[in-house]
């Protein structure tokens, strides 16, 4: 036997390594798979539009018409001043969307709407209220008008709109206007009654305060007269600015006792100098005696310079002179001896006033604490009354207030547009509700084609089989019209210029350029279940090796439902794989040659009880090692794997494994197990070969056809044979 080629492809091998079966490969999803299977079932969408229009047609005749009416109306700001209106207490602004949502939920409260609907008699109505045996409740009343009225609050505006729908449209315009009407009258009665209220609050707390400021008042006199403080405040006041003026006067003595004691002070220290030392001291020098004296004696010695220009010393004037200004330098010193002598009495004079004055302020600081003491008690009974008289007064004033606006109540909701009486029905709409109705069966109809492209089990196109196999797919077949499996099924032969010829090309081309030099000689063609096209699939195939003059032998060992034998004409009974292995056979007896050139074809043979015991035996090594040896390719037409296990018995012999797949037929369990039982049976090279692609409706998508490219020469040959 022939050695099995080295591989030589990589990681895959020439096909593929089988791994992870059911994985994504974790590609983004890919729009054109929904938009592929929504295009195959373009008859469901179609379907669910057309029942779905046709309901929203039957809805339309058998409607009620209704007719809506619309009010506007719109929130003021406040027009007036709330009765009681306390200062430093923030209030509800009218401009707030809150408030304004407050108002736009009120004019369809349920008791409103209750009212309204027993006063027009919306009751009667049997749209809304059937007939039936118990009359309806207010709550029953309510949900059924919460359908009929409703409010919607403009955004940027102060206005509302409040729409009523009936089917009358006089009384949907009546409706409307007295839903506005009752809701006016409801706020106008709630503020009468709330101003009656705080009318009889306030005339209460009028009474009350009026008692308590009488009594506050007959305490305060009293505490007067007790305490005899009739004038308590003026003689604070008098106290006060005597306080004031004593501080000032008691500073001012202390700061001329501080300087007579410093004077006196220097005094002591210079009396046993010259008296003209004395002069030092200010109030000695600024003594109105010593002035004078100093002056006089300046005056004589300004002479007696000038006498000394005129006349000598030893002259009698200048003598003269001389004597008159020693007699006044002696008055001067007698002179400031004299002041000296005051500077003692100025001090104890300056220390007596100083206290007489700082004992008139301590009287006076007492007199004022006196007084505080007994303001107090007076000033809390003061403000008291102050308080209690303000407040008497303002309860008053909000009185009077209340009793001028109660006569003038307006309510802040104003009716701006009345109802008109609508001329056409708001509901049923025809043009929404049949644009709403093929709206909802397109989508429906998308839906429900994409949950059965979703829920079915079989793989539909390349770019899925790669993904979910993680096998590459090495050709894709067309889909064709026949069914039978004979002679014209031979495509290569009977329609060479076919697109299904050109795919079995491609795949021989496939298979040579993945194994590069050493291309795979023997290959394995099998499927997961029966009905693949695996045999019209392993026939084309090698008919395509021998049309590229390679001596190609085709073996049928599907020993179990062999197929091989009919396409080429030969006898099922004739010699073939079976009687080799058996031994009742050569090899050149089992080979048969066809009519197409460089083909030869060995059948199952005669029948097998057990193909499986026959398939495993030693001679099958024997077998393959020459007939591999004798032929360049060798192509084997195999049992499903999911069905019998005799394929599994072949895998360590062959190049090559070819997994048929059914578009749109095979179940994607099945082809995950048939890869998983190759894998475990040590079977790695694997390729896959996807059958009956639809050659129009999107199938093939990223794997496109033209068929008229090559012609459509005649009928084409069965892909969809049972094998």
């Amino acid at each position: 036997m022939e050695e099995k080629q080295p591989s030589s492809y990589g990681s895959y091998g020439a096909y593929g390594t089988y791994g992870g079966y059911g994985q994504e490969s974790g590609a983004p999803f890919d729009v054109s798979v929904v938009y592929f299977a929504l295009r195959e079932r373009l008859w469901l969408i179609a379907a669910c539009i057309f029942v779905l229009t046709g309901l929203g047609v039957a809805y339309i005749g058998t409607a009620t018409k209704t007719y809506r009416a619309t009010a506007v109306v719109e929130v003021a700001s406040d027009t007036q001043q709330e009765t009681v209106n306390i200062q430093d207490v923030k209030q509800e602004d009218s401009r707030t969307t809150e408030y304004l949502k407050t108002i736009e939920q009120s004019l369809v409260s349920p008791g409103l709407l209750v009212r309204v609907a027993k006063k027009d008699r919306v009751v009667d109505n049997e749209h809304y209220f059937p007939k039936s045996g118990a009359p309806y409740n207010d709550d029953q009343i309510a949900r059924v008008m919460e359908h009929v009225a409703s409010s919607k609050l403009r955004r940027g505006a102060r206005l509302i709109d409040l729409s009523v729908t009936y089917t009358d449209p006089v009384n949907a315009c009546k409706i409307a206007e007295d839903v506005v009407k009752e809701y006016l009258d409801e706020g106008i009665q709630r503020r009468l009654n709330v101003m009656t209220q705080a009318n009889q609050v306030l005339s209460d707390e009028a009474e009350v305060l009026r008692k308590r400021v009488g009594k506050s008042e007959q305490a305060l006199q009293e505490y007067m007269e007790q305490h005899n403080a009739v004038s308590l405040e003026d003689s604070q006041n008098i106290v006060v600015d005597q306080l004031k003026e004593l501080n000032i006067e008691v500073s001012k003595a202390k700061n001329d006792r501080l300087t007579a004691e410093s004077e006196y002070g220097q005094y002591l220290t210079l009396a046993s100098r010259p008296s003209q030392e004395l002069l030092t001291i200010q109030t000695i020098a600024q003594s109105p005696a010593v002035i004078q004296l100093r002056k006089g004696v300046i005056d004589q010695e300004a002479e007696i310079a000038n006498l000394s220009k005129r006349y000598r010393v030893e002259h009698p004037k200048y003598i003269q002179a001389q004597s008159q200004l020693a007699a006044l330098e002696k008055s001067l010193d007698r002179g400031i001896l004299e002041a000296a002598n005051g500077l003692k009495t100025n001090y104890q004079a300056a220390q007596a006033t100083e206290q007489k004055l700082q004992d008139a302020l301590k009287a006076a600081e007492a007199r004022a604490l006196e007084l505080n003491k007994l303001s107090i008690p007076y000033n809390v009974i003061s403000r008291e009354v102050d308080s209690n008289r303000a407040l008497y007064e303002a309860v008053l004033k909000r009185m009077r207030e209340a009793d001028i606006t109660k006569g003038i109540v307006q309510e802040n909701v104003q009716l701006v547009e009345s109802p008109v009486v609508p001329v056409k029905p708001s509901s049923p709409k025809k043009g929404s509700t049949l644009l709403l109705c093929v709206m909802a069966g397109g989508g429906v109809g998308c839906g429900l084609a994409y949950l059965l492209y979703a829920l079915d089990g079989a793989f539909k196109t390349v770019d899925e089989v790669e993904a979910r196999t993680n096998l590459p797919v090495i050709a894709a077949i067309p889909k064709s019209k026949k069914q039978k499996f004979d002679r014209k099924s031979l495509v290569l032969v009977a329609t060479p210029r076919s697109p299904i010829a050109e795919s079995f090309r491609s795949l021989r081309t496939a298979l040579s350029v993945r194994g590069g030099e050493q291309a795979p000689r023997i290959v394995l063609i099998t499927s997961a279940v029966p009905a693949e096209g695996k045999s019209f699939c392993a026939a084309n195939y090698a008919v395509a090796l021998a049309q590229q003059e390679h001596r190609t032998l085709l073996i049928d060992a599907d020993l179990r439902r062999p197929r091989i034998g009919r396409a080429f004409g030969f006898d099922p009974k004739s010699v073939g794989l079976t009687d080799c292995l058996r031994r009742n056979a050569s090899i050149e007896e089992a080979v048969q040659s066809t009519e197409v050139e460089n083909l030869f074809v060995m059948t199952a043979g005669s029948f097998a009880s057990k193909p499986s015991e026959v398939l495993g035996r030693e001679r099958l090594a024997a077998i393959i090692g020459e007939i591999s040896a004798r032929f360049d390719r060798v192509v084997l037409d195999t049992a499903p794997i999911n069905a019998v296990s005799d394929t599994l018995l072949l895998l360590s012999y062959v190049h090559a494994i070819c997994m048929v797949i059914r578009a749109d037929g095979t179940s994607r369990r099945a082809v995950m197990r048939a890869c998983h039982e190759i894998t475990e049976a040590g079977g790695k090279e694997m390729g896959v070969i996807l059958n009956c692609l639809p050659r129009r409706g999107g199938r093939q998508h990223h794997y496109h056809y033209s068929v008229g490219y090559y012609g459509d020469e005649g009928v084409y040959a069965d892909s969809d044979a049972a094998a």
